[in-house]
């Protein structure tokens, strides 16, 4: 083998060993692989009120189960008042 080879083998498999130590945990892999996706938006992707979702936008269109909605019950969030004020005292951060 020429010395052109093994200098390109070694490269690829530098940059194989790097991706794989960057992907670990499988939640750093999540991370690279979402980054690796990304494509230019519009700027319509990004100005859009619920339930007006644009084309593609993966949303939950079930109703919650019963278990989802006891636990919800139990956080006594209903004594807070707005959305904001529900995220920054809710005891799941």
């Amino acid at each position: 083998m020429s010395i052109g080879i093994v200098a390109n083998l070694v490269a690829v498999a530098a940059v194989v060993g790097y991706v794989f130590w960057r992907a670990y945990p499988g939640t750093e892999a999540v991370l690279l692989r979402n980054a690796l996706l990304l494509s230019p938006g519009r700027a319509e992707d990004f100005d859009w009120i619920p339930p007006k979702f644009p084309v593609g936008f993966r949303a939950e269109r079930l109703p919650p189960t019963l278990e989802f909605r006891q636990i919800v019950a139990g956080l006594n969030l209903d004594r807070l008042n707005g959305d904001w004020e529900k995220a920054l005292h809710s005891p799941l951060i």
